[in-house]
């Protein structure tokens, strides 16, 4: 180890900072120091991260000898056993199983690699690694290996249980307490990696139970660990108010590196999808997983609150962001992209129903038989306008949506989100206006009124006027929230079985340039029923608005076209936004796997009405990390 670094982790650990062992009932987490803290140390950083060392002796507060070590590259002798949890890098070198040999067994190592050394026994590597590394009392029995492997060993298969108990949960037991769990048997200390998509909220027994740490090798963006410190008052509650419950629960946000102790009697549950090192320390107990899921629900019920807890009938909505796409998945399936790189604007392509089925009209990205090979323009579902300052952003190839960044992502039980922020820029370079559009997943029985068989998209647009020059939209039928629907679903064409209905029960083309506060559109899928309803926000400007909706398979609700769908005088549908206000739009389109009545849209719609606040964080529990 540098002696820089060394000389401050010793006084570090001398220093009168706060001990963790005084409050050994909490929960805390480190980000592990890593190569590039490692560096700034060395060059005069202000030493922020040296509460790993402090978190070292929280653990041994515990019981628990363990070393964070940033550049290993020579394990040593030493007289005890000991189990090293590979955290960075890759590195080939040499097992040495007696000390006064330099002949050994080649090793590979790599991130979530488990490497188990006996007295006397040492590993050489041509690179250095991060490791975190524990020293035990308890020998290792024979037969297990020197390195365990999650992801390769073939006698690790994925054991859904535990923190991951959903069908196909990736759980894969490295070192476990009974056999039925795994080959690798010790009960010094278990270990199982698992992807924690959303765990149920669980705590471990004081007497009997065990230290639980999440080592995190991968998190994605919004990735939480929830926690209770104040188990007794949740199982409890008399003697609360409501805003003493409502502080119940805490978040803490997790990314890649990061370390986080759990000690026995503290309520935890992982959402977000981390991939985890679980390190229990003793060995896991059988049956020291007590859940909590049902006194957070008695607690919410008690007090009108909305603390958050685990819905196992919810499928998991996760959002994941790509190099020129960010993908949606429900339940492990796509179920859409939105694509900001293949044209001058944005857009989701493929839109699918629960079932896999295609809503959208593949054309112009990947034309399907059946499909007519119309206005290239119309890209499944989007937003764009044909006059914007006299910009025509609806058809322009010259006309750019540019993105400027993908923000605020996350991933839940029953509901994923994120926000892309853009950039309306004219053909001539000059910018015309901002967007920020926040965009919310919904499947499964998420509490929010989804169906089985819907899937939700909602989009919460707020548009800009640059600080320095107002922006006009013009009155033209040519936008704005846009779906084209698949080719079977139109009313009119080829293969078309589709019908159109509005509130007001005017159908198909009837319902052409007519307001409504939704519009839905029934017809058959390969055969089978499927229908799409756009919903407006009832706080809409212009609410209800107007309908572009074409027999042809154009869903397009246009706040601004009065002059086209009502006879009235040219400009009347003309809205000016003043230089730096905000206009603010939103929509949510209904995706079912079957037919939608009229009803349903009606009972939506008032739902959706209902909900006027600012787009939500995801689920989650009230407080914040201390």
């Amino acid at each position: 180890m540098p002696g820089a670094l060394l000389l401050l982790l010793l006084a570090s650990l001398a220093a009168p900072q706060e001990d963790l062992s005084s409050r050994p009932g909490s929960v805390t987490r480190v980000s592990l120091l890593d190569r590039a803290r490692l560096v700034a140390l060395e060059s005069g950083g202000s030493g922020a991260d040296l509460d790993a060392a402090l978190f070292v002796t929280g653990l041994r507060s515990h019981g628990i000898q363990a070393e964070w070590r940033t550049s290993l590259r020579d394990t040593g002798y030493d007289d005890a056993t000991r189990i090293l949890f590979v955290q960075s890098g890759e590195a080939e070198g040499l097992h040495l199983a007696r000390p006064e040999t330099s002949y050994g067994t080649p090793v590979t190592l790599a991130v979530g690699d488990l490497v188990l050394l006996r007295p006397k026994e040492r590993i050489f590597l041509q690179q250095e690694i991060g490791v975190l590394s524990f020293t035990l009392e308890e020998p290792l029995p024979e037969g297990l290996p020197t390195v365990i492997r999650p992801d390769h060993d073939p006698q690790i298969t994925d054991t859904p249980g535990g923190c991951a108990t959903e069908s196909g949960a990736y759980r894969r037991v490295c070192l476990t307490w009974e056999g039925k769990n795994g080959p690798y048997l010790y009960q010094g200390l278990n270990a199982h990696r698992v992807r924690i998509r959303d765990s149920f909220t669980h705590y471990h027994p004081v007497d009997g139970g065990f230290d639980e740490l999440y080592l995190v090798q991968d998190a994605l963006p919004g990735s939480e660990i929830i926690v209770c410190e104040r188990l007794a008052e949740l199982l409890d509650p008399s003697g609360l108010d409501a805003e003493s419950a409502s502080t119940l629960l805490r978040r803490i946000p997790v990314k890649t590196g990061d370390l986080v102790l759990l000690p026995r009697g503290t309520a935890h549950r992982g959402v977000g999808g981390i991939l985890a090192q679980v390190i229990t320390v003793p060995g896991f107990v059988p049956g020291a997983e007590l859940g909590v899921d049902d006194a957070i629900r008695a607690v919410n019920a008690e007090f009108d609150l909305e603390l958050a807890h685990h819905d196992p009938g919810a499928p998991f909505v996760a959002v994941l962001e790509r190099e020129d796409h960010v993908r949606i998945e429900v339940g492990d399936q796509l179920f859409t992209e939105y694509r900001f790189a293949d044209g001058p604007r944005a857009f989701f392509h493929p839109v699918l129903a629960s079932d896999g089925r295609a809503m959208t009209r593949g054309y112009p990205m990947a034309w399907r038989e059946g499909e007519a090979k119309d206005h290239p323009h119309h890209q499944s579902l989007w937003f764009a306008h044909g006059s914007v300052n006299g910009v025509d952003f609806w058809h322009d190839p010259n006309a750019e949506m540019r993105l400027l960044k993908i923000e605020d992502v996350f991933s839940r039980s029953g509901l994923g989100g994120f926000t892309a922020v853009h950039d309306w820029i004219a053909p001539d370079g000059s910018t015309v206006l901002h967007d920020r559009r926040v965009f919310r997943f919904h499947a499964g029985a998420a509490g929010e009124g989804v169906a089985a068989g819907e899937r939700w998209i909602d989009w919460d647009l707020r548009l800009t006027a640059p600080a320095n020059a107002p922006v006009r939209f013009g009155d033209t039928k040519e936008g704005t929230m846009a779906f084209r629907v698949a080719a079977s679903m139109r009313v009119d064409g080829e293969v078309a079985t589709g019908r159109l209905v509005n509130a007001a029960g005017q159908k198909d083309g009837r319902a052409w340039g007519k307001r409504s506060p939704w519009l839905l559109a029934n017809g058959l899928l390969d055969g089978r029923p499927a229908a799409v309803a756009i919903l407006e926000h009832p706080r809409n400007f212009r609410f209800p608005t107007w309908w572009h909706a074409r027999e042809y398979g154009l869903l397009a609700a246009n706040p601004f076209g009065a002059h086209d769908f009502e006879g009235a005088p040219a400009g009347a549908g003309d809205f000016e936004l003043a230089a730096g206000e905000t206009l603010r739009l939103r929509y949510r389109f209904v995706l079912a796997a079957g037919e939608l009545a009229p009803r349903r849209v009606t009972e939506l719609a008032t739902g959706y009405g209902d909900t006027g606040q600012e787009p939500g964080r995801p689920p989650a529990a009230v407080g914040s990390e201390r």
